[in-house]
């Protein structure tokens, strides 16, 4: 029953930024991906940030790092405008020169691929289980050949991640990233009620408010804070893209997708840290799935909205990096035979002025 009930919220929230997003602004549609590139995997470590810098001193940095993530943004449109830059390589290459542009793609590649595996064994876990905590499958159906790790990954990629991979352009997940936020908040809210069950029953302890420097080893924990922090509102390699798409694109718009992004993230950071901590996370154990107790159908909702998560932010990771593979095809072309790389360009480009033309076209006829 509490399943169901879920579903159909997602789909009220869904249908709600579907919406929104038809108005054409497009605006909205760059706010979902922005945010499906920050909101992800790390979303379960926050709470052992929490539990490492006290509730007070956690939420005035994940506030810290929005606002500095969004100044950077900001900066990084400005400057790719001036440049005329159509990706973040082009960025780098006209800040650094062509060297640090292959290295940065190459880095960009190896970080989505890491995040990507990352994302694989979160999948694994949630429906497969480990050592120390029982898979959903499990829980609904008992052991089987349907619980296999290696089987439900291997139908996930091919039947889930792979058909969003084939999208040209990254603005054609906009739909599936504003499912995925709508995921995140409804995941949100399943971890306040968790929190508040636990709540009435007693079991919740007084969280500390600020960090604890007692010993030689609470001060080593700290330094669990620095890749946590650092990572947690990563999204600049898909900030030009999502430029690109912009429908009517201007600095000021981008910044304004950019304050809308850093608002919605830290919103929901701050009550997934505050409401994972309160239902017991940061013991022993950091990790979300092995920390919180069988609650029944909440935890398998919970659950299941981590792994729908995962699956649609690992469609946008491997989107960007099968561009930045694209792009450093590109250049070797350009060193190897600088004719044929113009001649590839030259193609693009008519086939883009042709989709324009073909939007144009459909325009007169519906207007």
């Amino acid at each position: 029953m509490l399943m169901s009930l879920m579903m159909i919220l997602i789909l009220i929230i869904y249908r709600l930024l579907l919406a929104i997003e038809n108005t054409g602004s497009g605006i909205y549609g760059a706010v979902f991906n922005l945010t499906t590139s920050i909101i992800g995997a790390g979303i379960m470590a926050l709470p052992a940030t929490m539990k490492v810098l006290g509730v007070v001193l956690g939420l005035v940095l994940i506030v810290l790092m929005g606002i500095l993530s969004e100044i950077s943004v900001e900066l990084l449109v400005r400057f790719s405008v001036q440049c005329k830059a159509s990706s973040y390589g082009e960025v780098v290459q006209s800040a650094l020169g062509r060297p640090a542009r292959i290295l940065s793609e190459i880095c960009i590649i190896v970080n989505n691929a890491g995040v990507l595996v990352v994302y694989l064994i979160i999948m694994g876990d949630v429906l497969s289980g480990s050592m120390h905590h029982v898979g959903v499958f499990d829980q609904w159906l008992g052991n089987g050949m349907w619980d296999h790790r290696k089987l439900l990954i291997l139908v996930i990629v091919v039947f889930f991640l792979a058909p969003l991979c084939a999208l040209d352009k990254i603005d054609s997940l906009s739909l599936t990233s504003a499912a995925s936020v709508a995921l995140a908040v409804v995941f949100v809210l399943v971890a306040f009620v968790i929190a508040a069950i636990k709540l009435a029953e007693g079991k919740i302890e007084a969280p500390r408010m600020t960090p604890d420097f007692g010993s030689k080893k609470a001060i080593l924990d700290l330094l669990v804070v620095i890749p946590i922090m650092s990572n947690a509102y990563v999204c600049h390699f898909n900030v030009q893209p999502i430029y690109n798409e912009l429908e009517g694109r201007s600095t000021q718009k981008m910044n304004r997708v950019g304050r809308i992004t850093t608002v919605l993230c830290v919103v929901v950071y701050a009550s997934t840290a505050i409401s994972c901590r309160a239902s017991g996370i940061g013991g022993k154990r950091v990790v979300l799935l092995e920390n919180w107790e069988l609650l029944g159908q909440l935890i398998s909702a919970a659950n299941l909205f981590l792994l729908l998560i995962a699956v649609m932010d690992m469609s946008e990771s491997s989107q960007i990096s099968f561009d930045q593979v694209n792009e450093i095809e590109v250049l070797t072309r350009e060193q190897a035979d600088p004719k044929s790389a113009s001649c590839v360009n030259q193609q693009g480009s008519s086939s883009k002025a042709k989709l324009v033309a073909h939007k144009a076209r459909n325009l007169e006829i519906t207007g």
